[in-house]
């Protein structure tokens, strides 16, 4: 009696732990928007001497993230979408940052050898140019990458309808050799014994 209560504690508390390791995985989403609050603010660090920013970010299929981030951590900065004034203002700046998006993507792939995990890799690379009113420039990159091993039952939910950076395709689960080689040898054995058995059933 004691045994199967013990047996049943022990399979409770691994479930548990299963289900809460699931729910504790986070999205490709809240990955991304943190990898990306580091990148701006690596981007502000490279400007720390300025307090009024032109900008301009592209390409424009994300732009409006990366720009929710600029605005999000500007601090006491004055930012000013440089899109959004006339030539003449734009040739009057005195400083402006110029942010194209290389990378902002994830990807999930089948590990090699181990048919129940996927590797998952969450990727934004910015290529940064610093415009003086002298017409000095200044480049930098700024590559920040996210890696982590999952369980297949866990990728679900880990994709965002909305977002298609935060999307990915989920690869087909692939079968183990081991699972490979039993299954076949399995039928074939189940089928010679049922034929052994009807024939030994029948010649008596």
């Amino acid at each position: 009696m004691k045994k199967n209560l013990l047996l049943l504690v022990f399979t409770i508390i691994f479930f548990f732990l299963q289900f809460s390791a699931a729910n504790s995985t986070k999205t490709n989403f809240a990955i991304l928007d943190s990898i990306a609050s580091s990148a701006i603010q690596t981007i502000y660090k490279n400007c720390s001497n300025s307090d009024t920013i032109f900008y301009k970010i592209i390409p424009e299929e994300n732009d409006w993230f990366i720009e929710k981030k600029l605005l999000e951590l500007k601090g006491n900065r004055v930012l000013i979408n440089a899109n959004n004034i006339s030539d003449n203002q734009n040739s009057q700046m005195k400083f402006g940052v110029k942010i194209a998006i290389e990378d902002f993507s994830t990807k999930f792939e089948q590990i090699e050898n181990h048919s129940d995990s996927v590797k998952r890799t969450c990727t934004l690379v910015l290529n940064v140019i610093k415009n003086y009113s002298d017409k000095q420039s200044e480049t930098f990159n700024v590559a920040l990458t996210h890696k982590d091993t999952l369980h297949f039952d866990a990728l679900q939910n880990l994709n965002h309808s909305s977002f298609q950076f935060a999307n990915s395709s989920i690869p087909t689960k692939k079968r183990s050799l081991f699972v490979r080689i039993i299954e076949p040898a399995l039928i074939v054995a189940t089928v010679a014994l049922t034929t052994i058995l009807f024939f030994t059933v029948r010649s008596k």
